[in-house]
C-alpha cells in the first residue's frame, strides 16, 4: 500500500464499488437504486468530484422520469424537415455556390461537421493529409440532414449517404433551387440508421460520419452496432451526438444516457479505438455530449 493508510485505500475501494454498481444499474434503467449507491460512495468520499457529478446527473435523470416512450420515426422526420425546410429556402443557394467556387479552385474543404464538430479543429495539416488518404477510398455517411458533409467531398472514391429523409431533401432542393447537394455519384439510402443495409457490410474503408444522429434515433445502439458492421479495419469512424438532456426532450430527439464512459465502452466493444474524444456541451451543463475519432481495428 505504500504510504497510503489501510483505512483510507478502503474506504476509497467501496466507494468505487459503489460507483460501478451504480453504472450497471443505469444501463438497466434503475435510477432509484443507482442514486443509492452513488449517495452511500458520496458518505465515503464527499469530496470526490467525479461521484459529486455523477449524482447531480442522476438527480437530473431523476427529475425527467417518467421519460418519454412515444418517440417514434415518423414523428421525429417530421420534426426534421420543417426544421430544415425554411434553412433550405433561405441559405442553400449561398452555401451551395460557395462549395461549386472551391470545387472548382480544387479545394478540400473538410465542411461544417468537421470544422465546428472539434474532428480537424486546428489541425489543418491533418485534415490535408486525411484527405488526400479519401481519394481511393470509400465514404459513408449517416443522417446527413439535407446536406452533411460527405457531399462536399467530391474527390472521394465513392460516396454513400443513409438518411431517411434524403429523397425528400433532394426533391425539394432542385424544385426549388434547381440543384442539390446530393450528386448523382453519391448512392443514396432513404432508410433509418437501424436498419441494416447487407450490400454494406465489411464495404466501407475509408471514413463512416455519424453526426448529430443517434439522439434521433429510436434505437441508438443498434444503429452503433451497423456502423461496427459497415466500417472495414482501418476504416476512421467520426462520431458526435447529444447524450442527455435534463430538460424534456421533443418530438425530434431523445436521451440515450448520463453516462459517457459507459457510451464509450460501447464503441470500443464495437470494435474501435478510440483517438481522441471530447465533449461538445461542455459549456451547457443542462445537457451532455460525446464525440469522438475513432479507427476500426
Amino acid at each position: 500500500m505504500g504510504n497510503v493508510p489501510q483505512k483510507s485505500a478502503n474506504i476509497e475501494s467501496d466507494s468505487l464499488a459503489c460507483v460501478r454498481t451504480a453504472n450497471a444499474l443505469l444501463k438497466e434503467n434503475r435510477v432509484g437504486e443507482a442514486k443509492r449507491q452513488v449517495e452511500q460512495a458520496l458518505e465515503l468520499t464527499p469530496n470526490n468530484t467525479a461521484i459529486r457529478r455523477l449524482h447531480k446527473q442522476i438527480t437530473l435523470l431523476e427529475k425527467n422520469e417518467p421519460r418519454r416512450s412515444a418517440f417514434e420515426h415518423t414523428e421525429a422526420q417530421q420534426y426534421e424537415f420543417d426544421f430544415w425546410e425554411s434553412w433550405m429556402k433561405k441559405d442553400f443557394l449561398s452555401g451551395y455556390n460557395y462549395f461549386e467556387k472551391t470545387r472548382a479552385e480544387g479545394k478540400k474543404l473538410a465542411g461544417w461537421c468537421m470544422n465546428d464538430g472539434g474532428f480537424f479543429v486546428k489541425e489543418k495539416d491533418n485534415w490535408e493529409r486525411f484527405a488526400e488518404y479519401l481519394n481511393d477510398k470509400v465514404c459513408l455517411e449517416i443522417g446527413s440532414g439535407p446536406e452533411g458533409a460527405l457531399s462536399r467531398w467530391w474527390w472521394v472514391k465513392k460516396r454513400i449517404i443513409i438518411e431517411p429523409l434524403v429523397e425528400r431533401f433532394k426533391n425539394f432542393q432542385l424544385e426549388n433551387c434547381n440543384k442539390t447537394w446530393f450528386a448523382d455519384d453519391i448512392k443514396l439510402y432513404a432508410r433509418c440508421a437501424e436498419e441494416f443495409i447487407p450490400e454494406l457490410s465489411n464495404a466501407i474503408d475509408g471514413a463512416i460520419l455519424c453526426i448529430n444522429v443517434l439522439d434521433h434515433c429510436v434505437e441508438p445502439m443498434l444503429a452503433l452496432q451497423n456502423i461496427a458492421k459497415y466500417a472495414r479495419p482501418g476504416c476512421h469512424l467520426f462520431l458526435w451526438t447529444t447524450l442527455w438532456r435534463s430538460f424534456e426532450c421533443d418530438e425530434g430527439h431523445r436521451n440515450i444516457t448520463i453516462n459517457r464512459t459507459a457510451f464509450e465502452r460501447n464503441i470500443i466493444d464495437l470494435g474501435f479505438d478510440v483517438l481522441s474524444s471530447f465533449d461538445k456541451h461542455h459549456d451547457t451543463p443542462e445537457m451532455i455530449g460525446y464525440g469522438c475519432r475513432a479507427i476500426k481495428k
